[in-house]
């Protein structure tokens, strides 16, 4: 992921025996790590002067979380993944709150994008847009965007529905614009939902970002940017709550959206078993 704009490094000369003493700990912080099972592909970052412990450590454990998925057997998609955790430096960003739908309403939501994307523009007057495809092999991936901040595709590593709560984790390539920032490049998203019945649901969700960006790093590190990532996550967020409203509210919708859409969002919110969409 890379950010537009310059940066200035200022310099500093320190002492010989400071610089020998951190050679000597970046050396000994490259040959010491034991990388193997999952996490073997590690050694292009542990290779990198800039490994670290910690570092090592932080990606294992999402490695090895992803894995769980058993999407990461397809070689170019590992390869891809493997190669973002070698970045040299690692943000983590997160989002928590509530929405005001039931919780296997926001699960049927996620799992028909294309559907909720024509729901959100036809009653809110927005242009949102996406696609969902599944390769074969592969994993199920989507695309969406509402044309203006943000445009994305996301690749399903993980996933895991029980009747109480939602567990996700994607990974992301596109681009947004935030404020006064354009970024774009790769992330991992980490969704959790807890359903709490029929009133609300609540979502925790973390994005892993590694970059070899020291602007990038500064600007999704600042309060500022991540102020005002969170007020657009809403805002998109309060756009989908807004659409079911309306579409709750609407006595014919079959008029707009598909059927078999209608009726699994219907019984989603009335909390009855939904039938599976034509063709999935």
């Amino acid at each position: 992921m890379t950010s537009s704009g310059s940066w200035r490094i200022a310099r500093t000369v320190a002492p010989a025996a400071v610089l020998l003493a951190l050679a000597l700990a970046a050396a000994s912080i490259r040959a010491e790590p034991p990388v193997d099972g999952v996490c073997a592909g590690l050694d292009r970052y542990t290779a990198k002067s800039y490994a670290t412990e910690k570092g090592l450590g932080r990606r294992c454990a999402l490695l090895e979380e992803v894995s769980r998925g058993g999407q990461l057997d397809l070689p170019s998609l590992r390869e891809k993944i493997l190669d973002e955790l070698s970045n040299r430096f690692a943000v983590e960003m997160d989002f928590d709150g509530a929405v005001a739908l039931p919780g296997r309403a926001v699960d049927y939501l996620l799992e028909n994008m294309p559907e909720t994307a024509a729901l959100v523009s036809r009653y809110t007057g927005k242009e949102y847009h996406a696609t969902q495809s599944g390769s074969v092999p592969g994993p199920t991936s989507f695309f969406v965007t509402n044309t203006t901040s943000f445009a994305a595709d996301f690749v399903y590593l993980v996933s895991r529905e029980t009747p109480t709560a939602s567990e996700h984790v994607f990974f992301e390539s596109g681009q947004a614009r935030v404020l006064l920032w354009r970024i774009w490049g790769n992330s991992f998203v980490h969704y959790k939902l807890q359903k709490n019945g029929d009133e609300n649901a609540r979502y925790d969700i973390t994005v892993h970002v590694f970059t070899s960006s020291r602007l990038l790093r500064t600007v999704l590190s600042s309060g500022l940017f991540r102020y005002f990532a969170n007020r657009m996550f809403r805002g998109i967020l309060g756009d989908i709550e807004s659409a079911v409203t309306a579409f709750v509210d609407d006595p014919k919708p079959v008029e707009h959206l598909p059927p078999y859409f209608v009726t699994g969002l219907k019984s989603r919110l009335e909390n009855e078993p939904a039938a599976p969409p034509p063709g999935r």
